[in-house]
């Protein structure tokens, strides 16, 4: 309440408007939590060794079974398809703002490398 009354009268410092400000960002971020980190794994493999990882939202990490493109990655879904087998779809992470699943995402391909 303090701050309300400071801010009514002009007195802020610059300090507690920073501190304000990182409060609304944490708070905008948390809204916006929707991104995630997954990988495409071929099930042909044992265990299933992830191939692709990326960051999505929504159904992002389906829609690469059923849209066809000339990546190397589309080559291996084909492939795995026409072996009669499905590519696993594993959802690693979730709940992340863009900037940690994009973080997360570079880290799991320097980790784990990838075809594509």
């Amino acid at each position: 309440m303090e701050f309300w009354r400071k801010e009514i009268s002009g007195t802020v410092t610059t300090q507690e408007k920073s501190c304000v400000a990182a409060a609304r960002l944490s708070y905008f971020d948390m809204a916006n939590n929707f991104f995630y980190v997954y990988a495409l794994k071929d099930p042909r493999t044992s265990p299933a060794l992830p191939f692709y990882i990326g960051k999505g939202a929504g159904s992002r990490a389906f829609d690469h079974l059923v849209t066809p493109d000339t990546t190397r990655k589309y080559v291996r879904i084909k492939e795995i398809l026409e072996s009669g087998a499905r590519p696993m779809v594993d959802i690693l992470v979730e709940d992340l703002t863009e900037i940690q699943a994009l973080r997360l995402e570079a880290e799991l391909i320097a980790a784990f490398g990838t075809e594509d």
